[in-house]
Protein backbone atom coordinates (compact mmCIF):
# COMPACT_ATOMS: atom_id res chain seq x y z
CA UNK A 1 0.00 0.00 0.00
CA UNK A 2 2.40 2.23 1.12
CA UNK A 3 4.13 1.42 -2.64
CA UNK A 4 0.69 2.99 -4.00
CA UNK A 5 0.73 6.01 -2.70
CA UNK A 6 4.33 6.80 -3.35
CA UNK A 7 3.43 6.43 -6.92
CA UNK A 8 0.21 8.56 -6.63
CA UNK A 9 2.27 11.29 -4.89
CA UNK A 10 4.99 10.80 -8.07
CA UNK A 11 1.49 11.29 -10.30
CA UNK A 12 0.58 14.19 -8.71
CA UNK A 13 3.64 16.04 -8.80
CA UNK A 14 3.69 15.36 -12.49
CA UNK A 15 0.33 16.58 -12.68
CA UNK A 16 0.80 19.82 -10.97
CA UNK A 17 3.87 20.77 -12.95
CA UNK A 18 2.28 19.97 -16.64
CA UNK A 19 -0.75 22.16 -15.42
CA UNK A 20 0.85 25.15 -14.07
CA UNK A 21 4.63 25.09 -15.94
CA UNK A 22 4.48 27.61 -18.42
CA UNK A 23 6.74 26.22 -20.42
CA UNK A 24 4.71 23.00 -20.98
CA UNK A 25 3.48 24.56 -23.94
CA UNK A 26 5.80 23.38 -26.50
CA UNK A 27 4.32 25.23 -29.14
CA UNK A 28 5.37 28.38 -30.91
CA UNK A 29 4.06 31.30 -29.02
CA UNK A 30 1.08 33.11 -31.10
CA UNK A 31 -0.05 30.74 -33.43
CA UNK A 32 -3.24 28.84 -33.70
CA UNK A 33 -1.69 25.71 -32.25
CA UNK A 34 -0.40 27.27 -28.74
CA UNK A 35 -3.71 28.96 -28.23
CA UNK A 36 -5.10 25.45 -28.64
CA UNK A 37 -2.51 24.41 -26.27
CA UNK A 38 -2.78 26.97 -24.04
CA UNK A 39 -6.68 25.97 -23.62
CA UNK A 40 -5.70 22.44 -23.60
CA UNK A 41 -3.89 23.49 -20.29
CA UNK A 42 -6.31 25.68 -19.04
CA UNK A 43 -8.93 22.91 -19.02
CA UNK A 44 -6.88 20.49 -17.43
CA UNK A 45 -5.78 22.84 -14.80
CA UNK A 46 -9.45 23.34 -13.87
CA UNK A 47 -10.44 19.39 -13.36
CA UNK A 48 -11.28 18.56 -9.24
CA UNK A 49 -9.03 17.27 -6.94
CA UNK A 50 -11.33 14.77 -6.76
CA UNK A 51 -11.54 13.98 -9.94
CA UNK A 52 -7.59 13.75 -10.69
CA UNK A 53 -7.45 11.42 -7.60
CA UNK A 54 -9.82 8.98 -8.86
CA UNK A 55 -8.55 9.35 -12.47
CA UNK A 56 -4.74 8.40 -11.22
CA UNK A 57 -5.86 5.88 -8.78
CA UNK A 58 -8.24 3.88 -11.91
CA UNK A 59 -4.76 4.31 -13.54
CA UNK A 60 -2.80 2.62 -11.06
CA UNK A 61 -4.58 0.42 -10.81
CA UNK A 62 -4.99 -0.55 -14.37
CA UNK A 63 -1.12 -0.61 -14.66
CA UNK A 64 -1.20 -2.70 -11.82
CA UNK A 65 -3.20 -5.45 -13.58
CA UNK A 66 -1.74 -5.22 -16.55
CA UNK A 67 1.84 -5.61 -15.62
CA UNK A 68 0.64 -8.34 -13.70
CA UNK A 69 -0.73 -10.27 -16.26
CA UNK A 70 2.40 -9.69 -18.56
CA UNK A 71 4.25 -11.12 -15.64
CA UNK A 72 1.87 -14.00 -15.12
CA UNK A 73 1.70 -14.60 -19.29
CA UNK A 74 5.56 -14.56 -18.94
CA UNK A 75 6.12 -16.66 -15.94
CA UNK A 76 3.72 -19.72 -17.79
CA UNK A 77 5.77 -19.64 -21.05
CA UNK A 78 8.64 -19.71 -19.01
CA UNK A 79 7.64 -22.70 -16.74
CA UNK A 80 6.65 -24.71 -20.34
CA UNK A 81 10.06 -24.45 -21.54
CA UNK A 82 12.20 -27.69 -20.84
CA UNK A 83 15.96 -26.42 -19.20
CA UNK A 84 19.29 -28.75 -19.72
CA UNK A 85 21.13 -28.47 -16.65
CA UNK A 86 24.56 -27.05 -17.20
CA UNK A 87 27.39 -29.55 -17.78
Amino acid sequence: MLLQNGRKAILKHFWTFECHNLYTNRETPNTKSWENQAKYIKRVKNIPDFVRDSVLEKWLTFAKSENLTEFMMWRLLIMKRKFTPPE
